[in-house]
């Protein structure tokens, strides 16, 4: 009964939390709520940005079915379409897992 009550309660909490500055602290207590922050993330973006992600998204769920150095290979491919549409650095890092200075290098190689 109280862990039924608990998980209610933290679900209460952040349908009713009017901060979104604390939606990763509530994440990460609770993997459902961490799913609805990122849902909520997407769907605030705007619609060409989040066509955008979504594509990233999905290529790097293919990239990671692939494995090995193709996944790194695969990885720097998808940061270089990022960059050649003008999206930000920090959603590219996030994306694509590599590093700030593997994404400045593919920049730096791309204006070369």
């Amino acid at each position: 009964m109280f862990v039924v009550f608990n998980y209610s309660l933290k679900w209460l909490r952040f349908l009713t939390n009017e901060d979104d500055t604390r939606w990763e602290e509530m994440a990460k207590q609770e993997p459902s709520i961490k799913k609805a922050v990122d849902i909520l993330r997407t769907a605030s973006l705007d619609p060409e940005t989040r066509v955008q992600y979504e594509a990233c998204e999905k290529a790097l769920k293919d990239i990671a079915s692939v494995g090995g150095d193709g996944l790194r290979e695969g990885k720097k491919e998808v940061a270089k379409k990022m960059l050649s549409k003008g999206m930000e650095i920090d959603l590219i890092i996030e994306m694509s897992e590599l590093s700030y200075a593997e994404v400045i290098e593919l920049k730096d190689e791309m204006n070369n």
